[in-house]
């Protein structure tokens, strides 16, 4: 069957021809490339500040107002909340009191994924797996694991971490089961 020129009038052809309307309210740019980067970068370098045990760099991966929260598998909330860069500076070096003279840990963060995403905020999820060595051991051993849940926001210093909720793949430590 063949059409008309009328019918075709209404095309996606015709529609094309008039002025882009710009943005509409409420838009957002999306995020670049180079933003995804940016993010992954900010993901590295806590692995490494935080089994360097270095506060100040630890911190520096959240914004003065972050947090981090740790949750057990089927619990309904936290059984830790750390909030802003004084308390997280002061809780990584009390992490670092605790282990055994000569112990390396290693926060290994693989396959993030991207849930949401704009031009000055995200949400990504990256799996997390915790393994441990001491002086006296022939292999690395598996201290923990569990996901990652992040909210990020733009800063002047670039991208940082809100929120940081690790929902590890265990119980909750008996002094926190109360």
């Amino acid at each position: 069957m063949r059409r008309s020129a009328h019918a075709w009038s209404g095309s996606s052809r015709a529609r094309s021809r008039s002025p882009d309307p710009g943005p509409k309210i409420g838009y957002r740019a999306p995020m670049t490339a180079e933003d995804r980067l940016a993010i992954l970068d900010q993901i590295g370098r806590y692995s490494y500040a935080v089994d360097a045990f270095d506060d100040a760099e630890f911190a520096a991966r959240f914004t003065d107002d972050g947090v981090f929260e740790r949750r057990a598998i089927g619990s309904d909330g936290p059984y830790e909340v750390i909030e802003g860069h004084a308390a997280l500076r002061s809780w990584i070096l009390e992490i670092l009191e605790t282990l055994p003279e000569g112990v390396i840990t290693r926060h290994h963060q693989r396959a993030t994924v991207f849930d949401e995403l704009s031009g000055e905020a995200a949400r990504t999820r990256t799996m997390l797996l915790l393994t441990s060595i001491g002086p006296g051991d022939r292999h690395p051993r598996t201290v923990g694991s569990g996901v990652y849940r992040d909210e990020w926001r733009r800063t002047d210093e670039g991208w940082r971490i809100v929120r940081r909720v690790a929902d590890m793949d265990r119980p909750a430590p008996d002094a926190a089961r109360g």
